[in-house]
């Protein structure tokens, strides 16, 4: 699934018969419930399906920072010398 999370986006929930809600791609994209999502155009469905839709997974931005983050500490390292 790619952009927002409607129905034309082909997204099927796997117990209802149907496509996901907005609820179920937050949860999907490991947001915390009480996330809040504000828009600077006028706040539709659309509109935040497509902030979602288009969102970084939080654990998966998570796990790029931490692996930057060692590949610094590993050239940190490889230019002090012993």
């Amino acid at each position: 699934m790619t952009g927002a999370c409607l129905a034309q986006s082909g997204a099927v929930h796997s117990l209802n018969c149907g496509t996901i809600s907005l609820r179920d791609a937050v949860t999907l994209q490991l947001f915390p419930t009480d996330y809040r999502f504000m828009s600077p155009e006028e706040i539709t469905f659309k509109s935040i399906g497509r902030m979602i839709g288009n969102a970084v997974p939080v654990r998966l931005g998570e796990i790029i920072g931490l692996s930057i983050q060692r590949h610094l500490d590993e050239l940190e390292r490889l230019k002090t010398p012993s």
